[in-house]
């Protein structure tokens, strides 16, 4: 499979999988209505092009006032276990998903090992060291390039994904703000019953933060070139921009900054 085809298994995937969570399935065939009588008139923005409106408050926020938070778990190791632990985890697993009373949706990422940030620590620790311990610390540091390059690895990441859209009826009576509010209230609640139910299966769970969750569709739109280091270089906004990871100088990704989030002024 080319590059091309690639991208293009992506993109569908990302577009598939909010409308699945949004429950707007008719969206999507509308989507693809819309864009191929458009042709190569005018492309539109990044943000628009993926479904999310922005990210803030701990929340994506997706067309149709709908919202969405989500829970990054920790493996629990259950092949380690044994037979009377996994029974356990079981019974309380399977009573927790008969108890829910809201959407969810799993989410795993599976993301190539990166250890740059982790050695670039190790190197600036080494300053510090005397000789055989600096010569230790840069052969450990080979060894771990070496072992990362030999062939692709990979570490797969959890999310429990929670959408929450504001009912019809209220739309009408509450304000932008208001409807901001009730979705990050009632996802907060959503999210912290979730986390003690988890807790009982051995599950160990954090809320995403807002950083989190750029993390997330950083990696799932830039599944070929994503690494923490570059993530770490991408302004909040800049990450949602057409040009993220082309080429461009920083000037032009600025001006795509500013045309795709313009600033809300206060008043």
């Amino acid at each position: 499979m080319g590059i091309a085809e690639v991208g293009l298994a992506v993109t569908l995937f990302i577009i598939l999988f909010l409308s699945f969570v949004t429950g707007k399935r008719s969206g999507l065939t509308d989507f693809i209505k819309d864009h191929r009588s458009q042709g190569k008139e005018e492309s539109s923005p990044f943000p628009d092009f993926i479904g999310i409106r922005q990210i803030s408050r701990e929340m994506i926020w997706l067309p149709d006032h709908t919202y969405m938070a989500a829970l990054k778990c920790e493996p629990v190791n259950y092949d380690l276990k044994n037979e009377t632990e996994q029974e356990a985890i079981d019974i309380a697993f399977d009573r927790w998903l008969s108890s829910v009373e809201w959407d969810m949706c799993w989410y795993t990422q599976s993301r190539a090992v990166d250890l740059t940030q982790q050695l670039e620590l190790y190197r600036e620790r080494m300053s510090g060291m005397n000789e055989p311990s600096r010569e230790y610390g840069q052969n450990t540091i080979r060894y771990l390039e070496s072992w990362v390059r030999s062939q692709p690895r990979f570490e797969t990441i959890r999310y429990i994904l929670f959408p929450y859209q504001i009912p019809g009826k209220k739309v009408s009576q509450l304000s932008e703000e208001q409807m901001t509010e009730k979705a990050l209230g009632e996802l907060s609640r959503r999210i912290r019953m979730t986390r003690l139910s988890l807790e009982r299966c051995h599950i160990y769970s954090h809320p995403c933060t807002s950083q989190d969750l750029r993390e997330m569709v950083y990696f799932a739109v830039n599944r070929r070139r994503a690494g923490l280091a570059r993530l770490e270089d991408v302004d909040e906004y800049d990450m949602l921009a057409p040009s993220v990871t082309s080429d461009e100088s920083g000037a032009q990704n600025e001006v795509n900054v500013h045309e795709d989030f313009p600033e809300k002024k206060a008043g």
